[in-house]
This record gives C-alpha cells, sequence and structure tokens, in this order.
C-alpha cells in the first residue's frame, strides 16, 4: 500500500511494485502459449491466439488506460483501504440532535413498512462523506 498524499505517486508505487509482476505474467503466458501456434489441430491453435491476444490486450488496457486513469481520478487519503471496509473500521456517525429533527418519509409507502427513498433505517459511516477541503 502506497502512503503518498497524491495520485500521481500512488501509481508510481504500483507500477514499481506490481508493473514487474504485470509485465513477468504476460511474459510467461505468451511465452507458453507460443508453443500451440504452430499445432495443426485447429482448436489448439485457436487458443493459442486468443490467448496471446487476450494477454497483449490485457496488458495495453492495464498499463495505457487504467494507469492514466488512476492518475486522473484515483483514490486520494484513506478511501480504497481493504482492511477498513473489510473489517467496518470507519466510525459511526453520531445520530442527529434534537434541533435538527427526525428524518421525514420520503413519500406515503415509506411510513407503511417500505423503505424505498427512506434513510432513518441505513447505517452511515464516517467515510460516507463526501471529502471536505482539510482531507484533500
Amino acid at each position: 500500500m502506497s502512503d503518498k498524499p497524491d495520485r500521481r505517486s500512488r501509481v508510481t508505487d504500483v507500477l514499481k511494485h506490481a508493473g514487474v509482476a504485470i509485465v513477468g505474467g504476460a511474459f510467461t503466458t505468451g511465452g507458453a502459449t507460443v508453443f500451440l501456434l504452430p499445432c495443426l489441430i485447429l482448436p489448439f491453435f485457436q487458443l493459442g491466439v486468443m490467448l496471446i491476444l487476450n494477454t497483449t490486450i490485457t496488458v495495453c488496457l492495464t498499463f495505457f488506460f487504467l494507469m492514466p486513469a488512476l492518475m486522473i481520478c484515483g483514490p486520494m487519503g484513506q478511501c480504497g483501504r481493504t482492511l477498513r471496509v473489510l473489517f467496518c473500521m470507519g466510525k459511526p456517525r453520531p445520530p442527529p440532535s434534537a434541533d435538527e429533527g427526525a428524518v421525514e418519509p420520503a413519500d406515503e409507502n415509506a411510513s407503511e413498512g417500505n423503505d424505498e427513498g427512506n434513510d432513518a433505517g441505513r447505517a452511515t459511516w464516517a467515510h460516507d462523506t463526501a471529502p471536505t477541503a482539510t482531507s484533500i
């Protein structure tokens, strides 16, 4: 995991640590598949072509689409920390104070047990909030 503050540094860390494994996996898959290409049995030849194309397209999309996309709009701060999500480490929000009032149902169906549009029963967590200027 990267503890860098900006997206570009995080993507650079990912490429340093996982990039070698991705390229190595692509080369070993392609290298093992090369032996299927000279086969005279058509399904084996087709399987070889499919595996090489699949590996090539996946590596190209990983390095030339996913990484730039993560540099533009990847996670920041604590967002994306899988341990926090898996073990529910977010802090619950405090209940609304008395002067804020209770949450009213959005329509008549919500008060009859159908809670579509009614957020009163939904658990809210601290990481569900929008980022503030101080957290960015």
